[in-house]
């Protein structure tokens, strides 16, 4: 137990917060997600009212600390990390179902192109190379969803 608490504090002390700048183009991007979007939901008996979590974004530089924070799993709905050009932002409260966005720097805009789980993809030991080849691909290789 002692272990993981000092992992989780490894990695927690290695995700910062995002300019409010960057919040906002994120929380724009994710507002076009049906998943992921809050605004004008209808309250009616299919809506769980504790479902409603704000947006938060974090930033990493460290990969073993990004595959930590993906190791540690159930993350809250609408909870993004960002790594180099890349976002992944919790799409399904409690699970492991992540969005993908790229940053365009060319067009100054996050470009969705791919959703994730990645418990394979940790388990399969592709992690280090799955996010490798996120970050060298392009924008339009990502439209293609050819990575």
């Amino acid at each position: 137990m002692v272990e993981s608490m000092e992992k989780y504090e490894i990695m927690e002390n290695g995700l910062k917060i995002i300019s409010d700048e960057e919040i906002r183009a994120l929380i724009d991007k994710c507002q076009e997600n049906s998943w992921l979007k809050i605004e004008e939901i209808d309250f009616d008996e299919n809506f769980n009212v504790d479902d409603y979590y704000p947006y938060c974004f974090f930033r990493t530089k460290n990969l073993e600390i990004l595959k930590m924070y993906f190791i540690h799993g159930n993350w809250a709905i609408r909870e993004g990390i960002l790594f180099k050009d890349i976002c992944f932002v919790n799409q399904v409260s409690g699970e492991d179902e992540y969005w993908i966005l790229k940053y365009d720097a060319e067009n100054n805009k996050w470009i969705n192109f791919e959703s994730v789980n990645f418990r394979d993809i940790l388990r399969d030991n592709e992690f280090e190379s799955f996010i490798d080849r996120l970050c060298k691909t392009t924008i339009e290789d990502c439209k293609k969803l050819n990575y």
